[in-house]
C-alpha cells in the first residue's frame, strides 16, 4: 500500500532551478556554466554527463543541497538504489526544509523495508510540506504499521485527526483517501466533515452527496447539511445535486424545502426525475 502510494513521488523529476553558486573555490563563472552545463544534459538524456558536472559543481559549492538531489535522481533513475538512499539522507541534512527530498528519501526507506525509518523521513516532510501529500502518506504508513501490529488502528486514528486539524488536504483525491480510512477506524464524524469539504470541491459528485445524506441523518445532522446543501447550490447550482436532493427530500418528505429545490429545477429548465414530477 505504501510503495504504491509513495510511488507518485518518484516520478521523474523537472531538474531545479539552481541558486547563483558560491564559489569556495576556482571560478564563480564557471561554476554558472557548469550549473547550467549539468541541467541542460540531463534535459537533454545524458545522465552520464550531467552527473560528472554536479561532481564538479560540488566543489564550487560544497553546501548546496540541490546538486546532491539530482544525484540522487540520476541514481534513482539508472536503478542505483544502494547509491540514492545517501544521497536523499545527504540532500535534506543540507537543507532540511526540502520536501521532495524527504519524500523521496521515505520512498527509498520503505522500498528497502525499513517502515519505521520512513514514517521518521515523513514525519519532517509534514513539518515543511503545505500541500497535505506528505500527510497521505504519514496515514498510508500508519496502515502498514497497523498490519504489521506496530501501531494499531490507534494510531491511524490519531493520524488521521491530527492531518484534519492541520488542514493541509488540498485536492479531492486526499479527501477521498481521508474519508475511506476514516471510515474503517470507526470515526464517522470526520469523515462527514471532510464530505461536506469535498461537496465544495466536486459539486457533482452525486455518490459523494448521496453518502454525506446518509452519515447526516445517522450523526443527527440532517438540518445541518440541508441548510450546506442549499448553501452549495447557491454557489454552484448543479443539475447532478438538484436531481440527488430532490429525491431525498421526496423520501424524507421535507415538503417546505422539496418545494423550493423544486421551483429552483423549474427555474433553471431542468427536467425532474420521474418520480417526483
Amino acid at each position: 500500500m505504501i510503495l504504491a502510494l509513495l510511488l507518485a513521488c518518484a516520478a521523474r523529476v523537472v531538474a531545479p532551478t539552481p541558486p547563483s553558486p558560491v564559489a569556495d573555490s576556482g571560478s564563480p563563472a564557471e561554476a554558472r556554466r557548469l550549473a547550467m552545463e549539468a541541467i541542460l544534459l540531463w534535459e537533454e538524456g545524458q545522465p552520464a554527463a550531467a552527473e560528472a558536472s554536479l561532481r564538479q559543481l560540488q566543489r564550487f559549492d560544497p553546501k548546496a543541497a540541490w546538486p546532491v538531489m539530482m544525484l540522487a535522481e540520476l541514481a534513482r533513475e539508472r536503478e542505483d538504489f544502494a547509491a540514492a538512499l545517501p544521497l536523499y539522507e545527504e540532500a535534506v541534512r543540507r537543507d532540511p526544509g526540502l520536501v521532495r527530498g524527504w519524500l523521496r528519501l521515505a520512498y527509498e526507506r520503505a522500498r528497502v523495508g525499513e517502515v519505521l525509518a520512513a514514517d521518521e523521513a515523513l514525519a519532517r516532510a509534514v513539518e515543511v510540506d503545505e500541500s497535505g501529500r506528505a500527510w497521505l502518506y504519514r496515514v498510508a504508513i500508519a496502515e502498514d504499521l497497523a498490519r504489521q501490529d506496530l501501531g494499531g488502528e490507534d494510531l491511524l486514528r490519531e493520524r488521521v485527526a491530527a492531518w484534519r486539524a492541520s488542514g493541509q488536504a488540498t485536492d479531492a483525491e486526499q479527501l477521498r483517501y481521508r474519508i475511506e480510512v476514516s471510515l474503517r477506524v470507526g470515526d464517522r464524524r470526520g469523515a462527514w466533515e471532510d464530505l461536506d469539504e469535498l461537496l465544495f470541491l466536486e459539486p457533482d459528485d452525486e455518490a459523494s452527496l448521496e453518502r454525506y445524506l446518509e452519515l447526516s441523518r445517522e450523526l443527527g445532522r440532517r438540518e445541518l447539511a440541508l441548510r450546506r446543501i442549499e448553501a452549495l447550490l447557491r454557489a454552484y447550482p448543479s443539475e447532478a445535486v438538484l436531481r440527488r436532493l430532490a429525491l431525498y427530500l421526496d423520501e424524507e418528505r421535507e415538503e417546505g424545502l422539496h418545494a423550493r429545490v423544486l421551483l429552483h429545477m423549474e427555474e433553471e429548465g431542468l427536467l425532474l426525475p420521474s418520480s417526483i414530477r
